[in-house]
């Protein structure tokens, strides 16, 4: 594993030159043909690589939401099986071209209080404050909360065409987390989002 990370840029700001590294190093070292995911952090120095996950991971949903004519799913499957080769540079572009249309984020966290089922709140507002939407008002962001697999879980989903481009959403989910922890008591406190880098 410190092998593969290595090779996969840790510690560069280039995560795609990473990503490319990483599949080098699965398909040459274990024939590997497959999606694979790749966890990382925000640190000073840029984002690094923490594990490399094998299999088609949830982050790989975004790209199923940002082009679904693609079919990624059975274009994985039929690459693993031999049944097609993509050229990785060509699916590369595609991604990141509809990556750049479609902006979408969310963002989620175990709390201590357990419920029985889940319930939906639509919020409008952004980093300054959110309140509950009123009758059709569109929301900016669903604020969701029910059963999680260590308690109850919460769960804010950003409409992307009611979030702006480019700034991170961190800001955002503080002012999502607080909505809800001054409303419903879940116990998470004062949230601070991550500095710029």
């Amino acid at each position: 594993m410190r092998n593969l990370l290595r090779s996969t840029g840790r510690g560069r700001r280039d995560d795609a030159a990473g990503g490319r590294a990483g599949g080098g190093a699965l398909r040459a070292t274990v024939g590997y043909r497959g999606a694979f995911t790749l966890d990382g952090i925000a640190s000073a120095d840029g984002w690094v690589a923490t594990e490399c996950n094998p299999r088609f991971g949830a982050g790989l949903g975004y790209v199923e939401a940002a082009l679904p004519e693609l079919g990624l799913m059975l274009l994985h499957h039929a690459v693993v099986e031999g049944v097609a080769d993509v050229p990785s540079a060509a699916l590369e572009r595609a991604v990141v071209a509809a990556g750049t249309r479609v902006r979408w984020g969310s963002s989620g966290t175990p709390v201590g209080r357990v419920f029985e089922e889940t319930a939906t709140i639509p919020l409008v507002g952004g980093a300054d404050g959110f309140r509950r939407a009123d009758g059709d008002e569109p929301p900016d962001v669903t604020l969701s909360y029910g059963p999680g697999r260590s308690g109850g879980h919460v769960r804010l989903e950003f409409d992307a065409t009611r979030t702006p481009r480019g700034p991170s959403i961190a800001p955002r989910a503080v002012a999502g987390f607080a909505f809800a922890d001054a409303e419903l008591d879940f116990g998470l406190g004062p949230l601070t989002p991550a500095p710029e880098l």
